[in-house]
């Protein structure tokens, strides 16, 4: 597959199923503002100069920090746990950290889930507000909302899964610069895997992609890298 940022990428498999063959490219984001239990800030992210963003990115382990005004969440509509319909107000007035991958990942899906659980307990025991953890599966063929409910829960009951039409999923992701294409089997239509990149990307309260934290993930470097950007943009 030809995709920016392979070393972020999944093993390929061989397969691809008909249904499903599409292209679409990955990005992250970046977010401002400290906050306490009591809960985030959702003033409006100063503008900050390239000198001033290059030397955030100097203090970063394994994270981009992207540019003032490089994407924004766009309007849409997913589906939630018990079929409820989620919209990009989801995003409204909270810090979001999202993962785009499928529940029939062999790797880098579960390990990511497991490790956001392990920062989230990091960040409470040093009386942090945590961001909300959102996976979105790119794989809606296979992974109905409860599939995806169940693999979120398995991890932590506070994570938010969701689904949809392949059309919305495609949609969002090429507005966002993800980037997920489908393998197809030559015996099985049904068994198929799916490369994606694998970062994550964090979205402010204003829905402003801030930074990409980019894998292997781990949850030292996660910690660091997510107190000194907001930190920095408080």
């Amino acid at each position: 597959m030809k995709a920016e940022n392979t070393e972020n990428l999944q093993p390929k498999s061989r397969w691809l199923p008909a249904l499903v063959i599409a292209t679409v490219a990955l990005v992250g984001g970046i977010g401002a503002n400290i906050w306490l239990n009591t809960g985030a800030s959702t003033e409006s992210v100063d503008v900050y100069s390239d000198a001033e963003l290059k030397q955030i990115q100097e203090q970063l382990v394994a994270t981009t920090i992207l540019p003032d005004n490089f994407k924004s969440v766009p309007a849409f509509e997913l589906i939630g746990a018990n079929n409820t319909a989620v919209t990009d107000a989801l995003f409204a007035d909270k810090w979001s950290m999202v993962f785009f991958g499928f529940t029939h990942c062999p790797d880098v899906c579960p390990t990511t889930l497991y490790v956001m659980n392990s920062v989230i307990d990091e960040l409470r025991e040093q009386s942090l507000s945590e961001p909300q953890v959102v996976f979105i599966t790119v794989d809606p063929v296979r992974d109905t909302i409860d599939k995806v409910t169940d693999y979120v829960n398995y991890f932590s009951e506070e994570f938010v899964g969701l689904s949809g039409t392949l059309n919305n999923i495609t949609q969002l992701t090429s507005k966002l610069g993800v980037v997920a294409s489908f393998t197809a089997s030559e015996t099985d239509p049904n068994n198929y895997t799916v490369d994606h990149t694998a970062s994550m990307l964090l979205i402010d309260p204003q829905k402003n992609l801030r930074a990409k934290f980019g894998a292997p993930h781990e949850v030292d470097s996660i910690v660091k890298d997510f107190k000194t950007i907001i930190a920095s943009f408080q």
